[in-house]
C-alpha cells in the first residue's frame, strides 16, 4: 500500500537557460514551470514519452536520418551529437534505458503559454544512468506534436 500523498503532484520551479530559436537568453532568466510526477501519466503525456523514446532510440542506433526527417536536428547537428557522445565516453555508446525509466525519470516541464513541453532526459550506458542529458523541445503543432533536440550536455 502507498500513502495517499505519493499520488499528489510535486510542484517545482526549474531554471532553464539556453537557446530560444537562434537567440540565447540571459543566464539569470527564469522559466517557471510545473513538473508533475504521477505513477500513471495522462493521455497527453503518452505521446511526449513516445517522442522521448524515439529520440533516444535514434541516438542509440545512430539513426540520425529519422531525426532529420522529423526536423529534430534544426538546433543541433548530427555531427555535434556524435562529437559529444565520443567526447563523453569514447569507449562506449549509449544504450536504451529500461522502459520504466521513461515513466518516472524525465523532467517534463510545460511552457507557461501552453505551447508545449521541454524534456530533460539522461542517457544510459551499459554501466547505468549517466549525467549526459538530452534536452528536447516539444511543441504543439495543431493536432500533432513536433520536437527539436535542443541540446545534449552534462548536467
Amino acid at each position: 500500500t502507498r500513502k495517499l500523498s505519493s499520488f499528489l503532484p510535486k510542484i517545482l520551479v526549474w531554471r532553464r537557460t539556453g537557446k530560444i530559436g537562434s537567440a540565447y537568453t540571459k543566464q539569470d532568466s527564469q522559466l517557471a514551470v510545473l513538473f508533475f510526477y504521477f505513477n500513471k501519466r495522462d493521455d497527453g503525456m503518452d505521446e511526449v514519452i513516445s517522442i522521448c523514446k524515439l529520440a533516444i532510440e535514434c541516438i542509440v542506433n545512430g539513426n540520425y536520418g529519422v531525426l532529420k526527417e522529423k526536423n529534430a536536428l534544426t538546433r543541433v547537428a548530427a555531427q555535434d551529437i556524435q562529437r559529444v557522445l565520443s567526447e563523453y565516453n569514447p569507449d562506449m555508446m549509449p544504450v536504451m534505458p529500461p522502459d520504466d525509466y521513461f515513466e518516472q525519470a524525465p523532467y517534463i516541464g510545460e511552457y507557461r503559454d501552453g505551447s508545449g513541453w521541454y524534456v530533460d532526459i539522461d542517457l544510459w550506458y551499459p554501466s547505468g544512468q549517466s549525467d549526459l542529458t538530452l534536452q528536447l523541445d516539444i511543441r504543439k503543432n495543431q493536432s500533432q506534436l513536433a520536437f527539436i533536440i535542443d541540446d545534449i550536455r552534462v548536467m
